[in-house]
């Protein structure tokens, strides 16, 4: 695995062109998640990590003309694990709906796992 110093540095690279992104942190019990946009992010997925989460992927929302879509790519470290794709499939809709209620708009649409971004 890599460091949550690297992982900061995936999501700097993917969030260009974002309206909004983050690292989806997974626990046994539960989903939180670190914004790219928080002050410290690093500090922010450091503190995750030490109470047991594990970095799982990367989310991203682009904003175009008024539509919303949403893209969920898997760290590479999880990429081909069978019970990353079918957790990211069963989060997809709750990031939708935790976008939409931060944003205000509407999400479109989401992809999951899509190859060209990762």
């Amino acid at each position: 695995m890599r460091t949550t110093k690297e992982l900061i540095e995936e999501l700097r690279v993917k969030t260009t062109g974002a309206f909004v992104a983050g690292i989806v942190v997974g626990f046994e019990q539960k989903t939180e998640f670190v914004w790219a946009n928080n002050p410290d992010p690093l500090g922010d997925l450091n503190a995750l990590t030490k109470r047991g989460g594990e970095p799982i992927a990367v989310y991203r929302v682009e904003k175009t003309e008024g539509a919303m879509n949403c893209t969920i790519v898997p760290f590479e470290e999880y990429a081909d694990q069978s019970w990353v794709r079918c957790y990211l499939d069963s989060l997809g809709t709750g990031i939708m709906k935790l976008v939409e209620a931060q944003t205000g708009g509407k999400v479109d649409h989401i992809e999951r796992n899509r190859p060209d971004l990762n």
